[in-house]
C-alpha cells in the first residue's frame, strides 16, 4: 500500500516519510498516546457495521491520518525545515521564514478530505480532554472553505450532513463508543453568534471573510498575517525589460 505511493511520488521528503510511517504501522503506533493508539485501532483495526453493511475508512484516508500523527506525535515536527532535519532530506528552504505548523495532504477530489479533517478533529480534541501533557492539542477549530459552495458543502443539509450540528461525527465511527457522551462540541456557521455552550467549538466560515475590509482600508489582514504576496512566477521569470513594458 505505501509502498505504491513510494513509487508514485519523485520527492524524497514523502518518500521518505512513507517508509517511516509504514514502519511505525507496522510496529502497532508505538510513540504516540494512549489515546491516539485508542483512536487508530478503532478506526483501522475494528470492524464497523453502518445500516447493515460494512464500513471501511479508504485507504487515502487512512494514510493522511498516519501521516499526520507520526509527524506530530513521534517525529514532533512543527514546520517544514524541522521535518526535513529529521528525515535527513535537504529541502531549498530559509527556517528563518518557516515560522507556523503546517501539515498538508495531497487528495484527489472524491478521495474523502471531508473525513480526514474530521478525523484530525476527534484526534486533537480527545487528546487535549483525556492526555495529562496535552499542550499542542486544541478542543477549538477553525474550518475554513474556498468559497462558498464548498462551504454549503461542509455545511450540509438534512440530506448530506456534513459537519451540519456535528451530524458527520454521530453518523460515521469516527468515536470509539465509549468516548462518544465526552464529545461536546458546538458547530457555528460563519453568521451564527459565538457561543461557548459545550466543551470545545468548530467554527466553520469561508476564505472571503479573511479579507472583507473597508474601501479606505488598504491594509489586507492576510498579508498582515502571512507577509506581502510574492510576484508571480511568471513576472520572476521574465527579464526586467519585459517586466516593465508587459512584453
Amino acid at each position: 500500500m505505501a509502498n505504491n505511493i513510494i513509487k508514485q511520488s519523485n520527492l524524497p521528503l514523502i518518500r521518505a516519510l512513507w517508509l517511516l510511517a509504514k514502519a511505525w504501522r507496522d510496529d502497532g503506533y508505538k510513540g504516540s498516546t494512549e489515546t491516539t493508539r485508542r483512536l487508530l485501532e478503532w478506526w483501522f483495526k475494528e470492524e464497523h457495521i453502518i445500516k447493515k453493511d460494512e464500513f471501511k475508512f479508504w485507504r487515502a484516508q487512512k494514510q493522511a491520518a498516519e501521516a499526520l500523527i507520526y509527524c506530530y506525535e513521534v517525529l514532533k515536527t512543527r514546520s517544514l525545515y524541522e521535518l526535513s532535519q529529521q528525515l535527513d532530506v535537504s529541502i531549498p528552504l530559509d527556517p528563518r521564514s518557516d515560522k507556523w505548523a503546517k501539515y498538508a495532504f495531497k487528495m484527489a477530489t472524491g478521495s474523502g478530505k471531508t473525513m480526514v479533517m474530521a478525523m484530525a478533529i476527534v484526534w486533537s480534541y480527545f487528546n487535549a480532554l483525556y492526555e495529562k501533557n496535552n499542550k499542542g492539542y486544541s478542543k477549538n477549530f477553525l474550518l475554513v472553505a474556498p468559497n462558498l459552495i464548498v462551504l454549503d458543502r461542509l455545511m450540509g443539509d438534512s440530506e448530506s450532513p456534513e459537519f451540519f450540528s456535528g451530524a458527520i461525527f454521530k453518523n460515521y465511527p469516527l468515536i470509539p463508543p465509549e468516548w462518544k457522551k465526552d464529545f461536546q462540541l458546538d458547530v457555528i456557521g460563519p453568521d451564527d453568534p459565538l457561543t461557548l455552550k459545550k466543551k470545545g467549538i468548530l467554527y466553520l466560515t469561508n476564505w472571503q471573510k479573511f479579507v472583507e475590509r473597508d474601501e479606505n482600508d488598504t491594509k489586507s489582514p492576510v498579508q498582515e498575517l502571512l507577509g506581502p504576496k510574492p510576484p508571480s512566477e511568471i513576472k520572476t521569470m521574465l527579464p526586467p525589460i519585459c517586466q516593465t513594458r508587459n512584453c
